[in-house]
């Protein structure tokens, strides 16, 4: 998302899709205020992202300091994605620039905190996902790494490597359900949820009952 931000010159698409993925330190409610502004002003694109906000909105009545917090949280995102701003020409360069990313923005250590609320909250399937991502995703950085090394690629060619590599990501988790076998008479056994049945004796006489003993 991060990458898409400066790909596309600040699209409001990816800009607000980097802020909403939840590791960027910035609330829900402040990115809230800074979307309504966004769509209020309808302020598009790079430049205008680089430079102070100073329109006044009519719900902001005169006041100074809404202004202000907007202009903290543009700041706030314009620092963490400047590292990716750069002149990457190989896929060894993309990958450390996008490293380095990821370090400065903490989130190995967010995703490990992630991880100990869902824990703590009784949620082990998606605790021990999050338990996973953070090396996986590292795994991937390795393999583009090995694979590309020097060769010459454009931003928009990195993130369709990095898209397709976390498509094929699997994480591993222990189900939450335990199969099982159950036997059982047709005429008293209630089964739910079947996934495969044997049906055993099926002999005429027995299925479909015989109505009575004369006739």
């Amino acid at each position: 998302a991060a990458l898409e931000v400066v790909e596309t010159g600040f699209s409001y698409e990816s800009v607000f899709r980097f802020l909403r993925c939840g590791l960027c330190g910035i609330s829900e409610t402040q990115i809230d205020i800074l979307e309504n502004y966004i769509l209020q002003t309808g302020i598009r694109g790079k430049r205008k992202w680089e430079r102070l906000f100073t329109h006044k909105t009519p719900n902001m009545h005169g006041r100074e300091e809404p202004l202000m917090i907007i202009n903290e949280l543009r700041e706030k995102m314009i620092s963490q994605v400047a590292v990716l701003d750069g002149k990457q020409k190989t896929a060894k360069e993309h990958v450390g620039v996008l490293y380095e990313f990821l370090v400065q923005s903490r989130v190995q250590d967010k995703l490990q905190k992630m991880e100990q609320d869902f824990e703590a909250a009784g949620d082990l399937t998606r605790a021990g996902e999050y338990a996973q991502i953070y090396r996986l995703v590292m795994d991937l950085f390795d393999q583009i790494y090995a694979l590309l090394d020097e060769e010459e690629i454009t931003a928009r060619e990195f993130l369709e490597i990095l898209e397709a590599g976390f498509a094929e990501i699997e994480v591993g988790t222990i189900p939450q359900n335990v199969d099982r076998i159950l036997v059982g008479d047709m005429e008293r056994t209630r089964l739910k949820q079947v996934k495969v049945l044997f049906f055993m004796g099926v002999n005429d006489g027995n299925i479909p009952k015989n109505a009575s003993k004369g006739g």
